[in-house]
């Protein structure tokens, strides 16, 4: 008597959640980005959970960063002890730890991934990206009247406009890894590249506008001496979280003419100048997370004699920069000063730590030239646009690094 066919198990490919993702994720932005931080996390659980069934046991965070990465929250954490929002200090900590924590299992999962699953990941990031930014665009062309009517508004809001900032700087952040990824036809790469990089440079978010030239500048370069570049970037950002408050000191102190340059980018140097007088009260330890919130001074108008200082105070400054703009308004717009505001020496050590560790995971990343592009653009905007820890950002982060692990060699050498 023939036995009965045994049922064939189910195959667990836990790449399979982060290919949705890079196809959601461009189109997300562009309809809602605050949709990504719940996006992303439910795909990294996802996830998580196929590793646990494939494997039988969970994936856990492995390697130097991983262990970096828990010491600062860690750090952020016990910071609550002095912060001026305890609450929020230790709300904050918690939640990005357990969501870094998460990011950082996932890849564990996903390292090494097969041929099979990076042709997934790659073809996935084509589409999420050429329909993010083609619906980016065609919305920009519309006058944001897809995006009002998305939201019921037959006459859209001014307001719209901005919110495609975060957008463009998802763009921003995956295009690197698309433009270097040999799974993909070389043409198709090529055209999506030049596609999204026109878009970038034709919306809103000039960090983002600046971060995607910068990416695939470092990629191109990481194909020729992938070594070098991730010196220069684990190196260059080390000292970039370490030195930045005593090059603003150094800048400000010149008191230059503000006058000729973006207002947006003349108010960024006055909120860096205050930021800095508040980080040389509290140097070591920093205020707690988030406290820029609530700091001191942060919601008074900038005065008129710093104003003066730097020549703003004359008819080329337009009025919400002479008469409203607030010395902090939420956070530094810079990263490395948020860290130093917050979380002090101990904080930015720990976060120079961290770049020279992800450097060296970006090199062994194959391509090396996807790894260490995206970092670059990741670097770029983290320092000049959005406050650190944004649920949404940390996300896209998250999500970049687990990626990038899919596309490691397999072996414990991979495991950074």
């Amino acid at each position: 008597m023939t036995p009965p066919p045994v049922p064939a198990r189910p195959s667990y490919d836990p790449s399979r959640p982060i290919a949705v993702l890079l196809l959601l994720t461009p189109i997300l932005a562009v309809i809602q980005f605050r949709g990504l931080a719940p996006a992303i996390l439910i795909g990294l659980l996802a996830t998580v959970f196929l590793a646990w069934r494939r494997d039988g046991r969970l994936p856990l965070p492995r390697g130097a960063a991983s262990l970096i990465l828990l010491g600062f929250f860690a750090w952020a954490l016990l910071g609550a002890a002095w912060a001026m929002d305890a609450g929020r200090a230790i709300e904050t900590s918690l939640r990005l730890g357990a969501f870094a924590m998460l990011g950082a299992a996932a890849a564990s999962a996903v390292t090494g991934a097969d041929e099979a699953a990076r042709a997934r990941l790659g073809a996935h990031l084509a589409w999420g990206l050429g329909i993010g930014a083609g619906f980016a665009l065609a919305d920009h062309l519309s006058g944001n009247a897809l995006r009002g009517l998305m939201r019921g508004q037959w006459t859209p809001s001014p307001h719209l406009y901005a919110g495609l900032k975060p957008a463009v700087s998802v763009m921003a952040v995956l295009l690197p890894i698309l433009a270097f990824l040999p799974s993909l036809p070389r043409w198709l790469r090529l055209v999506l590249t030049i596609f999204t990089v026109i878009v970038v440079q034709s919306l809103i978010a000039d960090a983002a506008k600046i971060a995607v030239l910068v990416g695939l500048a470092a990629g191109a370069l990481a194909w020729w001496r992938p070594r070098l570049v991730a010196a220069g970037l684990g190196i260059g950002l080390a000292v970039v979280f370490l030195a930045t408050p005593l090059a603003i000191r150094g800048l400000t102190n010149a008191g230059p003419d503000l006058s000729h340059i973006p207002p947006s980018a003349a108010h960024r140097v006055l909120i860096w100048e205050f930021v800095n007088s508040r980080i040389a009260e509290r140097p070591i330890f920093g205020w707690g997370l988030e406290s820029g919130r609530a700091m001191p001074g942060g919601k008074t108008p900038v005065a008129t004699p710093t104003l003066d200082r730097f020549g703003l105070n004359t008819g080329r400054s337009p009025d919400w920069l002479r008469t409203a703009a607030e010395q902090l308004p939420l956070h530094p717009h810079n990263g490395a000063m948020e860290v130093w505001l917050d979380l002090g020496l101990v904080g930015a050590l720990l976060a120079s730590a961290l770049a020279w560790s992800l450097s060296g995971l970006a090199l062994r990343v194959l391509p090396a030239a996807a790894g260490l592009g995206a970092m670059a653009s990741v670097a770029v905007v983290g320092q000049l646009s959005y406050g650190i820890w944004q649920a949404w950002w940390i996300g896209l982060q998250m999500l970049v690094v687990v990626a990038l692990a899919a596309l490691l060699p397999r072996g414990p050498s991979a495991r950074g």
